[in-house]
């Protein structure tokens, strides 16, 4: 009996993307999968996986033009194949998927990473977020799956577009225990992600200015990396501030258990933020780290149920820099080192795949 084919279409690059490596090599074990993303100039070239992987490239680097020429692009290159289903990965790739899908007979599901109208950059450009948003409407409904990763997020959808939406968290694999010994020698505070408006990174900078002996590491690019870095020569503290750039998920693994403290501040003005449960939420758990978070609906949930970090109510430098003064004593770290080797026991990928398992047998 052949294996069902399922497409996943993603506007990020491949490399760096956990979630959709996770997922897609999950699914792999049971399905025929093939992976479409963007290539981007600076893309390096992809490792062997699971799931087939291809990118596509545009001309376009931002803004209308450049979507639109990834979703003509994805719809060219699927010409005259054959699915059983097509998963866009959030909206900036749902229109091709409704061509595809129709095209090839295929069902059509989404998995929505993030509530994408309502992250920073759409707040203030209320034609685009318009757009977005008819977008969803037209062709969500068309979806015979429908996921997100959080509770939070899936109620939102499901108020916005209707429906039932599952839920598949990005926890980490349970991997190899971490090495203890790794850990650099100055206190080290170490920034996950996109570095993008609200984000946190600036207020991080502005903690070093009052905080003289510790260190930051930033892993990621974004919209703000210029600002940022110039922002830290500014401040005068470019000499205690790492910009990794973008890493692999093994390197940032590898980084991150290096590291004491981990940061995830956000902004309350993004109603996207507000019901997030980010990545570096569950990666900083698997490092043994305790971190910084706001006191979001997501974060507070997941902390009553393990102690792994501290909430902050205000996103300020104020209260960065006192938590920060408390987690720099090593027994109140090593309290929450402890609740974080608990919590990865049960917050792990092994655990949350039968989610995904369960949500992809039901369609095909």
């Amino acid at each position: 009996m052949s294996r069902a084919r399922i497409l996943h279409l993603v506007s990020t690059d491949l490399l760096y993307d956990q979630r959709v490596q996770r997922i897609s090599a999950s699914l792999a074990e049971r399905y025929d999968v093939t992976v479409l993303g963007h290539e981007k100039h600076s893309s390096l070239a992809l490792p062997d996986h699971p799931a087939s992987r291809y990118r596509v490239s545009t001309l376009s680097r931002s803004g209308p033009r450049f979507y639109y020429e990834m979703n003509r692009a994805m719809i060219s290159w699927a010409k005259g194949k054959s699915y059983d289903l097509v998963v866009s990965n959030d909206l900036d790739t749902l229109w091709a998927g409704r061509q595809i899908s129709e095209s090839a007979g295929a069902q059509l599901g989404i998995d929505a990473h993030e509530y994408f109208t309502a992250v920073p950059e759409l707040v203030s450009k209320p034609v685009k977020r318009a757009i977005w948003t008819q977008l969803g409407k037209t062709y969500i409904p068309a979806c015979t799956l429908r996921y997100t990763c959080t509770r939070s997020l899936a109620k939102t959808m499901t108020t916005k577009y209707g429906g039932d939406w599952g839920l598949v968290r990005n926890m980490p694999l349970l991997d190899t225990p971490v090495d203890a010994a790794a850990k650099r020698d100055q206190f080290t505070v170490i920034y996950q992600g996109a570095v993008n408006e609200g984000r946190g990174v600036e207020l991080m900078l502005a903690a070093l200015q009052k905080i003289p002996d510790i260190r930051l590491v930033v892993a990621g690019e974004g919209d703000l990396s210029s600002q940022m870095r110039n922002l830290a020569v500014k401040l005068g503290v470019m000499d205690r501030v790492d910009f990794m750039g973008y890493l692999v998920p093994s390197a940032l693994r590898k980084l991150t258990a290096q590291c004491h403290v981990g940061i995830n501040l956000l902004s309350a003005t993004s109603a996207n933020y507000q019901v997030s449960l980010a990545n570096k939420f569950f990666d900083y758990v698997h490092a043994e780290i305790p971190a910084i978070h706001m006191a979001f609906p997501e974060y507070e949930s997941m902390i009553q149920e393990y102690n792994v970090g501290i909430l902050t109510q205000t996103y300020t430098v104020e209260s960065l820099v006192s938590a920060l003064h408390h987690l720099r004593d090593d027994k109140v770290r090593s309290h929450y080192q402890s609740a974080c080797i608990r919590a990865k026991k049960l917050w792990n990928w092994q655990s949350e795949q039968e989610r995904l398992y369960a949500l992809y047998d039901a369609v095909l």
